[in-house]
């Protein structure tokens, strides 16, 4: 009786350890595939953030592009009127 006992404790601990290994390798590889996944993902975020920026930094240069063509435009206007002045003082 001793015999059969001792080989299926023997089978049943080696059993353990195969599957423990085989858990092991497996959550390895879960691991190693969410690290990926977060290292793309963490790339997408960082080119979005750029993308953002570079969006931010062009709003605010053509808004002041718009204000300087306002600024142009006011100009123009105060010619005109000392013009227009001018030739009805002639």
């Amino acid at each position: 009786m001793k015999t059969p006992t001792r080989w299926i404790i023997i089978i049943l601990v080696l059993s353990g350890w195969i599957v423990s290994g085989v858990l092991y390798v497996n959550s390895q590889n879960k691991q190693a595939k969410t690290e990926t996944e977060k290292v793309i993902l963490e790339t997408e975020l960082q080119a979005y953030q750029l993308f953002a920026k570079d969006i931010e930094d062009s709003t605010e240069k053509i808004d002041d592009m718009i204000k300087a063509l306002e600024g142009i435009k006011d100009n123009f206007e105060k010619i005109k009127n000392q013009m227009e002045r001018g030739s009805t003082q002639k």
